[in-house]
């Protein structure tokens, strides 16, 4: 092996090595300086990246039918919303007309456009299982302030939850308690879509008597109507189940009526409870028994968007609008249950003759 021999350094050659070194520093300093200054630079822009959004910048979309044939349900909604949500969080609202192709461009808006990653809606069947579809591939997450299908739940890759309770549950209460009314056979009447299919199928699955048929209101006009009504006299039924409230926008009660079939029971959902059927059915609405959670004197039509725009104001603002952390806030929310849903008991309401008190 060889050893390297340190020679001693006289006092001369040391001031020529600092002077060197000097010269070096002086030479290199604004090199220096500028990487120091670009690993600063990086460096706020990854803690930027990694901090929760102040709550100034936190955005929620609303994506409802405030438009079309029932408007006016999403002015409650829009009402609801308004009153449950934080003042420091900004809403955005989007109109989907209850259609399902416009809520996913409504909802393509909110998440691309504005940055969105915070829903309340859509509010429709066929738009809330469309938007659905498209959760699993971004950190968005929905909160829906109506009734809707359990099965939505795993469908989002567990993204969408729900201020009510479920389709499910809903019609489950009502095949029993129809049942227990003495009803042994029904005919089920329903808009075609994705909301009232639902329901059909739960009813199905828990009714213990006879479903004699089930008829789909394919038109509004009158003609069509009066069509159904003789189909339900030939079938004979001890009741109807009407789970969705545009046959009544459609003037089935008034129809059935006009029959002399006024003395058939007709049973409904939630919805069932509105001005707007009052007004398009007049008296022939009186009698008309729904299922309605309990809430005591509450509208739900309104009840229901402030619950969700409660919810989910109060872990948007815990989280900074951080969406996977809401999402994961809401997973271990006890009032959520294994499918997202938010369970309430449920009674039977009817409409009584008194229009100044007309729920009973």
């Amino acid at each position: 092996m060889f050893e390297h021999k340190s020679q001693p350094v006289s006092g001369h050659s040391d001031f020529a090595l600092r002077s060197a070194v000097r010269s070096m520093v002086l030479r290199f300093r604004p090199l220096h300086l500028f990487l120091i200054y670009i690993s600063i630079l990086f460096g706020q822009l990854a803690s930027a990246e990694t901090l929760p959004k102040s709550p100034d910048s936190i955005r929620v979309g609303v994506i409802a039918p405030f438009s079309g044939e029932i408007a006016s349900y999403g002015d409650l909604i829009r009402k609801g919303v308004e009153a449950g949500i934080s003042s420091q969080i900004e809403l955005i609202f989007e109109d989907d007309g209850c259609n399902p192709a416009k809520a996913v461009a409504a909802f393509h808006k909110l998440h691309q456009v504005n940055n969105v990653d915070l829903i309340i809606g859509p509010c429709c069947g066929s738009a809330q299982h469309a938007v659905a579809a498209l959760l699993p591939k971004t950190r968005a997450i929905a909160l829906l302030p109506s009734s809707a299908s359990s099965f939505l739940f795993e469908q989002s890759g567990r993204r969408v939850f729900s201020s009510q309770y479920s389709i499910e549950q809903e019609s489950q209460f009502n095949a029993a308690r129809i049942f227990e009314d003495g009803n042994s056979s029904i005919v089920i009447i329903l808009s075609e879509n994705q909301f009232s299919r639902a329901h059909e199928a739960a009813f199905r699955a828990a009714f213990q008597g006879k479903i004699l048929k089930t008829i789909s209101v394919l038109s509004s006009d009158a003609n069509a109507i009066r069509n159904i009504v003789l189909q339900v006299r030939r079938l004979k039924p001890d009741a109807l189940y009407v789970p969705d409230v545009i046959p009544f926008f459609a003037g089935l009660l008034t129809q059935l009526k006009l029959a002399g079939l006024n003395q058939l029971k007709v049973y409904s959902i939630y919805s069932a409870q509105s001005k707007e059927l009052l007004t398009a059915e007049g008296p022939a609405a009186t009698g008309l028994k729904y299922s309605y959670p309990d809430i005591a004197q509450k509208d739900a039509l309104s009840y229901f968007p402030q619950l969700a725009a409660e919810l989910l104001s109060n872990a948007a603002l815990a989280c900074g609008g951080n969406s996977d952390c809401v999402r994961d806030r809401f997973l271990k929310d006890k009032r959520f249950d294994s499918s997202g849903v938010i369970t309430f008991s449920i009674n039977m309401r009817s409409i009584g003759a008194n229009r100044l008190h007309p729920w009973e």
